[in-house]
């Protein structure tokens, strides 16, 4: 799902922020499930995921290499880096 609405229709958009950011860092703070030791906002895992495919790469099975190679050969483009 996703939304987009305007703040300032809810209230002072400032204002508005700091609460949600409150929720946030309550549930945040709030007790774990057993065996973990974190508990995820919704689009944490995927932005600490992009950021690791930045700083790290991607790693492919053979797969999906072999599929992006001919991918690349039937459209006459160069096989990108990592996979020749």
């Amino acid at each position: 799902f996703f939304s987009a609405a305007r703040l300032d229709l809810f209230g002072d958009p400032d204002e508005l922020r700091d609460h949600i950011g409150g929720i946030l860092q309550s549930v945040r703070e709030s007790r774990k499930a057993e065996g973990r030791e974190r508990t995820w906002i919704h689009g944490e895992k995927e932005a600490e995921a992009r950021e690791r495919a930045i700083d790290e790469g991607l790693s492919l099975d053979e797969a999906t290499k072999d599929m992006l190679k001919a991918s690349a050969q039937a459209e006459g483009i160069p096989i990108p880096q990592g996979l020749d």
